[in-house]
């Protein structure tokens, strides 16, 4: 498993395709032919990390949208993180 800290940036995999809805999205994992639905606060994170944001910005951004203690952010945003890089669908570009 892969440590993140509040410094570390992500991407989408080169094989990884996103397709946003209204508030949701999909992403499609080429390889593996897998889609993976996204809610509104997923797909938050996937606009996050297409803009290049660190970890640190994900969460000050996300605090001021979302009604959320930052704990239970940083909890549920690291969480959807590791899930994302478990799946192949993001890497640690930093």
């Amino acid at each position: 498993m892969t440590a993140l800290s509040r410094s570390t940036r992500l991407a989408l995999a080169n094989d990884v395709l996103f397709q946003p809805t209204a508030d949701e999205g999909v992403l499609l994992h080429l390889t593996s032919e897998q889609y993976f639905g996204l809610n509104s606060m997923s797909r938050h994170v996937v606009d996050q990390i297409q803009a290049g944001k660190t970890v640190a910005e994900m969460l000050a951004t996300m605090l001021t949208e979302f009604d959320v203690t930052e704990e239970q952010l940083a909890t549920d945003v690291l969480a959807l993180l590791s899930q994302l890089i478990e799946h192949n669908l993001v890497i640690v570009s930093e």
